[in-house]
């Protein structure tokens, strides 16, 4: 890679942060393979540390080897004065140093997106639906334990596409783990409550489907996960002004797809 014009600068940026984090720690994984970090890398936290400073390290010669590498996290919090030294940075970078900037939840519009789309070289670090599942096996292998599908299936379905949440949870079940066989279904359920969110939506249902024992559950378990009864009575309150909605339009004539 060109340490010069678009090779001057990385940008790893995406909606989650362990995605973001995950991504960081492959490029840093790499460039140790080939370069001594304890001497060629420098750590900066934007808002936390002054990007002048980064910018001052990234113009500082390597020690012993090629390359230096200048890591700025958490580069959404530039302000906008801060992006503006960047972009005067870009239009002369140094040649010996690569700035890597990681940025989570960045707006299309973002002034820091464009700029390094423009002068450097952007990463999202994303994850489809379909691959959390792969991503989930892969939390359990780097703590030394396989993991069933349907523990897998359980963890997506309870926690959705929150990351952190999953992360937290497979951290949980791999402490309380025995053996040396995979983790299964039985272990993941009581360890692992779903979001009360989610629950909240599932209690919706079963009361619209007349499932009284279910809905009674459902409620003692939010209530003792310390979910506000005003949201769970609005939440009801939404779902059976929706039914009402679709009966009145199904006894005025409407079609399904019309409605």
């Amino acid at each position: 890679m060109s340490p010069t014009g678009k090779g001057a600068a990385l940008l790893i940026y995406g909606n989650h942060r362990l995605l973001v984090e995950d991504e960081l720690n492959k490029v840093r994984q790499k460039i140790a393979q080939q370069v001594d970090l304890d001497f060629n890398l420098d750590v900066f936290e934007a808002g936390e540390n002054d990007l002048d400073d980064a910018l001052q390290a990234a113009d500082t010669l390597p020690l012993a080897s090629d390359r230096r590498y200048v890591i700025v996290k958490e580069a959404q919090r530039l302000t906008p004065s801060e992006v503006k030294r960047l972009e005067r940075y870009l239009e002369n970078p140094s040649e010996s140093s690569l700035l890597i900037l990681t940025a989570v939840d960045l707006k299309p519009s973002s002034s820091l997106l464009k700029l390094m789309q423009k002068r450097g070289r952007v990463r999202e670090a994303a994850k489809r639906k379909d691959q959390i599942p792969g991503w989930i096996r892969s939390r359990f292998k780097e703590r030394g334990l396989q993991v069933t599908g349907k523990a897998i299936a359980y963890l997506q379905d309870a926690l959705g596409d929150d990351l952190m949440a999953i992360e937290g949870a497979v951290e949980k079940i791999c402490l309380y783990h025995e053996g040396e066989g995979p983790v299964d279904l039985d272990e993941a359920v009581p360890l692992v409550a779903p979001t009360a969110e989610k629950s909240v939506y599932e209690l919706v249902d079963r009361v619209a489907m007349g499932d009284g024992d279910q809905a009674v559950s459902l409620m003692r378990r939010l209530l003792e996960q310390g979910e506000k009864p005003t949201y769970i009575l609005y939440a009801l309150a939404q779902r059976y002004r929706e039914l009402l909605l679709f009966h009145a339009l199904r006894q005025d004539g409407r079609q399904l797809p019309e409605i």
